[in-house]
Order: C-alpha cells, then sequence, then structure tokens
C-alpha cells in the first residue's frame, strides 16, 4: 500500500519556493517585519522545512518558510503538512460553530447551558443504555478542557470502547489533556449538528444489531464528519480554507497541491520522507488528528476570530480564553491545549498568557519514524500566528515559543 500511495503521491507534488512574503499593508502596532522575519529563520534554522504566518485581524500578514518539503520542493505556505493535534482546536471550533448555528450567534449564555449537556444524550441509543452511570455525568464541556476522567486510549481507535469504561470519580474536573476526549468530540458534534444521522445510525444498529462498542458504530457516524467541517464551518471563513484528512484523494489529487513529506531529521535523505494519509488509514476523518493544512490556510481560518467575520462570534471566541483572567479560571480554557506567558506581552497589554495549541503525529515508516509538528496561537492586538515543520528538531512547544518571541520580539 505504501508503495502504491508513494507513486500516487509523487505525481500529484508541485514544485513551490520558500519565501518571505512581506505585506502590502503597514504592520498593526508598529510591529517590525524584518525582525520578525530573522526571529523566525533564527528558531527555526535547525529543522528539515518550516513554513510560519502572522496574521492580524485587519489583513495584515507575513509569512516565512524555508527548508526542504521534499526532493526538488522548497518549502512554502502553500505546502500542506501533517499538523497532529492542531486538529483537535478546529473540531473545538466546528462544535462551538455547531451551537451558535442552534442557538444564535454570539448566544454565550445559551451556549455556556449546552456545553453542560451530559455527551451520552447524542450517542446511540444502545450506546446510552451500555454508558456506566458514573460517565454519564461527561459533558461537552468535559471534553473540550479535558476535565472528563477518561484516562484510556483503546489500540483500535474506537473511543465507544473507552467510554464504556467507568471512570474514577476523582478524575472528574481534572484537567489531563487525552487524546479520546476529543475523539469521542467528533462523534458527538455531528449527531448534535445532524440528528437525522443519530437516527439513521440508531436503525442500522437495530438491523445489524450491533454492540455498544462495534467500530461500525463509529463508522458509521464519522463518514459525515468531514464533509460537515468543511461545507458548514470551513467554507463560511471570508477567504477560501480547505483541509482534509485524506492526503492523497483531497489534498495531493483534488486540489492538486503541494504536499511536504515527513521526516525525523534535517539530516534525512529528501526521498527518504513519507505521509500518512489519515482517511485511508481510519476509513474518516477524525476530531483529534491527522489532518493536512497549508500555514496559509490555517491562517486564513484563525485570521477573522475574535472578530465578526469570523467563523464562531467574537463574544464566544473570547469566552474560549481569557487573557486576563485567573489562572484557575484559565485552566478552564476550551479548545486551546495550552498557554504561555511574556514579560513583554504582560506588561505592554495586560496578557498574563497567550493560548496555543500545538500538534505532533509521529508514525512509523520503512524502518525509520516520520514526523509532522505544528502550532497555533492567538496574540494580542488582534493577531494569530501558525508554524509547521516536517522533521522532530523542534516540539509542538519550541514552536509555540518561537512564534510567542517573534511576535514579542518585533513590538517596540
Amino acid at each position: 500500500m505504501k508503495t502504491l500511495f508513494r507513486n500516487a503521491l509523487s505525481t500529484a507534488l508541485m514544485l513551490a519556493a520558500g519565501s518571505t512574503a512581506l505585506p502590502a499593508l503597514a504592520a498593526p502596532e508598529n510591529l517590525d517585519p524584518a525582525t520578525w522575519t530573522a526571529e523566525i529563520e533564527a528558531a527555526f534554522a535547525d529543522v528539515k522545512g518550516y513554513s510560519a504566518v502572522l496574521v492580524n485581524q485587519d489583513g495584515y500578514v507575513i509569512s516565512r518558510s524555508g527548508g526542504m518539503a521534499g526532493p526538488g520542493n522548497s518549502m512554502s505556505w502553500d505546502h500542506y503538512g501533517n499538523v497532529g493535534s492542531v486538529q483537535k482546536m478546529v473540531a473545538s471550533l466546528f462544535l462551538l460553530r455547531q451551537m451558535e448555528n442552534k442557538l444564535g450567534r454570539g448566544n454565550v449564555p445559551a451556549i455556556h447551558a449546552a456545553l453542560d449537556t451530559p455527551i451520552h444524550l447524542w450517542m446511540p441509543t444502545r450506546v446510552q443504555q451500555a454508558t456506566p452511570n458514573i460517565n454519564k455525568q461527561i459533558t461537552f464541556r468535559d471534553l473540550l478542557t479535558h476535565k472528563s476522567g477518561l484516562r484510556t486510549e483503546h489500540s483500535s481507535g474506537n473511543p465507544f470502547i473507552d467510554f464504556m469504561a467507568p471512570i474514577n470519580q476523582a478524575d472528574h474536573g481534572v484537567r489531563d489533556y487525552e487524546n479520546t476526549n476529543i475523539k469521542l468530540l467528533t462523534y458527538v458534534t455531528v449527531t448534535y449538528g445532524a440528528p437525522h444521522i443519530l437516527t439513521q445510525v440508531n436503525n442500522s444498529i437495530a438491523q445489524f444489531n450491533w454492540s455498544a462498542t462495534s467500530s461500525n458504530i463509529p463508522q458509521a457516524i464519522g463518514t459525515y464528519y468531514w464533509g460537515m467541517v468543511q461545507n458548514q464551518m470551513l467554507d463560511e471563513a471570508p477567504l477560501e480554507v480547505f483541509s482534509s484528512c485524506w492526503l492523497a484523494d483531497h489534498i495531493a489529487e483534488f486540489r492538486n497541491a503541494p504536499v511536504a513529506r515527513m521526516y525525523w531529521s534535517r539530516n534525512d535523505a529528501l526521498d527518504s520522507g513519507g505521509w500518512y494519509d489519515g482517511g485511508v488509514e481510519a476509513g474518516h476523518c477524525k476530531g483529534q488528528g491527522g489532518w493536512y493544512w497549508s500555514t496559509r490556510m490555517l491562517a486564513r481560518l484563525f485570521r477573522d476570530l475574535g472578530t465578526n467575520a469570523g467563523v464562531i462570534s467574537p463574544a464566544l471566541y473570547n469566552y474560549m480564553f481569557d487573557p486576563d483572567a485567573s489562572s484557575g479560571a484559565r485552566d478552564d480554557r476550551l479548545g486551546w491545549s495550552n498557554q504561555i506567558g511574556s514579560a513583554k506581552l504582560q506588561s505592554d497589554y495586560g496578557w498574563l498568557a497567550s493560548p496555543y495549541h500545538g500538534g505532533s503525529h509521529s508514525i512509523p515508516w520503512g524502518n525509520d519514524i516520520i514526523t509532522g509538528r505544528a502550532a497555533v496561537m492567538r496574540l494580542p492586538g488582534g493577531y494569530h500566528s501558525v508554524a509547521l515543520v516536517n522533521s522532530s528538531e523542534m516540539t509542538s512547544g519550541d514552536i509555540a515559543t518561537a512564534l510567542k518571541n517573534a511576535f514579542a520580539r518585533s513590538l517596540p
């Protein structure tokens, strides 16, 4: 399968040169683009290939890409790369988008209440019946804050198996980052947004007598996830945004877009890099990772968040994280996996921390391991910054630190 996939992707890859794209607009906050570029170049100098973008809600954009995406391919901001768990942040936005569609854009009080709905109510009837009583307290909010109490991730990838195991009560309400939370979010977001799909799945369960932990259940629900995310959220962004976990079919062939191979080391031979096609591996896209984004597309999605043009309302986006809040309140952040402080940004803006979501996805490839890493970050002054790399020298936390430092050091 790897050989066929390797050949399909090789014919679809396009040559694209890495470059610094200087903006036509003056930078808000008197940010110095030359300093930002120099900081990015220095921070990302030791990876195989990278692309970083800084955008502002008024349309200002600056990017810098360097290194190699693959044989004959310098990295550019149009290269799609595996962003790993950065997709969890997109999945979080999509649930909130679905809630606004139902309850009204900007209706934060109603959404606040809806987030406390137990998730088992949006699962198939057979799953509801088999849910341990202690797990019936797990809510949408618990998934977004990683406070569900779930602590396992089944090797099959089926999160309903994990959901059937009783949690420890002491773990509920305690933040613990687990893939299973956003895996489950994939399926309950579909059924919440499209209840008729839940009806269809209930009918299939009755017809074929699937058990509560049958792999057919996540497959039957999950087949709708990519289309809903693309059509009901990404297509609603002001500028074109496209992403998918179907690497060969959607990115390389349908989009004819350049793809960054994954490596382990900057010293790896260019032709030794590989790919991960999540759609092929899992049969559908999931919320927790395996999606491919270019930094241009990812920056487009986040650029307008916090404004009336964003895919969720400014009020709801601000509700996800309050940079001025206490450490306890920031621990209740929705979606964002982490936060990072800056004395400069605290002094100039009063931000105690900037939220970010990192991603790292490493897989076997032949006799080696390959990886893709990324981060997206919200910054003061209406800025967001995103970056991806295609080797292991930087962790997602390192990427976030580099983005924060480049921004802060570019300010007067």
